[in-house]
């Protein structure tokens, strides 16, 4: 019978909760059950845990295993659990001294391999381990500059659980550098984008601009800034610091800056798409003033009709020679 701990973050938002990882063995058929309320991500990290282990020269337990994570009654997601289920495994099995791993917080997700992947969130995991009385902290290697941000806290960067094993039983630290041919990016920063929205932490930003995309949540917003976009209309923005205002309007400009709208030609490109509906406004990139009698629909934008747009389709596309709602394309 084995028993260690050790602790990672959950995040409830954008606050963290410090979450007890327990593994406990007993003689009995060889099983793995993960308890205390994990998603799906994270009860998969059983197979992800146990192939990282097999492929980090450690054996794997052949007893009844069950891993704890507690507070049961907080929901648990995503795979940043994975490191310290190892490491909590390894330690009831007497790998590693459970002694050691009482006081420390893990955050990093496994590959099959062993490595350790960054994943999001590691700031503010961090600083509730600070609040938490936590002064040790074992991220991904790629993150630790993230993690440092937070005073107070020593960070070991780690780039495999390889690595970690060494250090915490005082062997000698396997080289795990990878050298990346032809500039290709780094594969493990995978883990700090979400796919299909841009969100990215922690990434290089290189020649990346801002986009609408990484903007999680505020719909209202995004949909306000779309609309203004796509119209032209001028935009006010309001809201306590800390809101989001200031980068939401920064997107906005960085958007408006490399939108197809600015060149004629994909403006006028528009007017021949199928299924487009044909009217001024899709091939002109300016509007006039709205006068001060305007009615609720204009000012609501309501009808294609009501839109003050001017008719022009400017240089250097040919405008079409028909007439579209009665007004004549100008060059």
């Amino acid at each position: 019978m084995g028993f260690a701990r050790t602790c990672s973050v959950a995040l409830v938002g954008v606050e963290g909760v410090v979450v007890e990882v327990q593994a406990d063995l007993e003689p009995g058929v060889a099983n793995f059950t993960l308890v205390g309320l994990p998603d799906k991500s994270l009860v998969e990290s059983k197979d992800r845990v146990r192939a990282a282990v097999a492929n980090s020269g450690a054996e794997w337990p052949q007893k009844k295993l069950t891993v704890g994570l507690s507070p049961a009654s907080v929901p648990k997601s995503g795979s940043g659990f994975d490191l310290a289920v190892a490491c909590a495994v390894l330690g009831a099995a007497e790998r590693l001294d459970p002694r050691e791993l009482t006081d420390l917080m893990m955050i990093g997700e496994l590959g099959l391999d062993g490595r350790v992947r960054p994943v999001r969130g590691v700031l503010p995991a961090v600083l509730a381990a600070a609040d938490a009385g936590y002064r040790q902290v074992v991220v991904p290697e790629q993150t630790a500059a993230e993690a440092s941000l937070v005073p107070g806290i020593s960070v070991l960067g780690v780039r495999s659980l390889r690595q970690l094993i060494a250090v915490l039983t005082d062997e000698p630290v396997p080289d795990e550098d990878e050298t990346l041919e032809g500039g290709r990016p780094d594969p493990l920063m995978a883990g700090l984008v979400v796919p299909g929205t841009g969100i990215g932490s922690g990434l290089p930003p290189g020649d990346r601009t801002l986009d609408l995309a990484d903007v999680a949540g505020q719909h209202n917003a995004r949909r306000a800034l779309e609309v203004a976009a796509a119209g032209r209309h001028h935009i006010f923005f309001k809201g306590p610091p800390g809101e989001g205002t200031e980068c939401l309007s920064k997107m906005q400009h960085a958007n408006q800056e490399r939108t197809p709208w600015n060149h004629p030609a994909s403006a006028c490109e528009l007017r021949f798409t199928p299924g487009f509906r044909a009217t001024p406004t899709t091939a002109h990139l300016s509007r006039r003033s709205w006068t001060t009698t305007a009615s609720s629909v204009n000012c609501a934008a309501g009808t294609w009709s009501s839109w003050p747009w001017t008719t022009g389709c400017p240089a250097p596309c040919d405008p079409p020679t028909e007439k579209v709602s009665g007004r004549s394309w100008q060059t």
